[in-house]
């Protein structure tokens, strides 16, 4: 096995380091930058795929400037019911880790779920992925 670590530890300090896979070798590779010290914007990673359910309870997603209110159900996703109501919204993966659908979030708060935005950008809930991140309560209000 490749030993992650000990190759993160002998690369100089301006090095990035750049992996795409399975959720276990991007793990690995981030968890050892992370170890080793790392600043977060030297490790960037593309995972080959998303498993994480974009359903869960339902809410109301306000469209700010189309001027609709959308009752997303507790079995679709967000991005599923924006496209019901005749909303184009640019989406390449699906999955959340693309960042294509990515949207302003004006007013409540996202239960993230996508591998695509940082810890920090998850905290500060300036905006959402719409193919696989829903409401943490009962309404969301978006810049679309």
């Amino acid at each position: 096995m490749l030993d992650i670590a000990a190759l993160i530890a002998t690369q100089p300090g301006d090095t990035h380091v750049y992996v795409c896979g399975p959720s276990v070798l991007n793990d690995a590779v981030v968890n050892a930058a992370r170890a080793a010290g790392w600043d977060a914007g030297r490790i960037h990673f593309e995972q080959f795929r998303n498993e994480v359910d974009a359903t869960g309870g339902a809410f109301e997603a306000v469209l700010q400037k189309s001027g609709l209110t959308l009752q997303v159900g507790a079995d679709e996703s967000l991005l599923r019911a924006i496209e019901k109501a005749g909303v184009k919204v640019d989406c390449m993966c699906r999955e959340g880790i693309c960042g294509s659908c990515e949207t302003a979030i004006l007013d409540g708060e996202a239960d993230h779920r996508d591998q695509y935005l940082s810890d920090a950008e998850k905290a500060a809930q300036k905006t959402m992925m719409l193919c696989v991140s829903r409401c943490k309560g009962q309404r969301l209000v978006l810049d679309l």
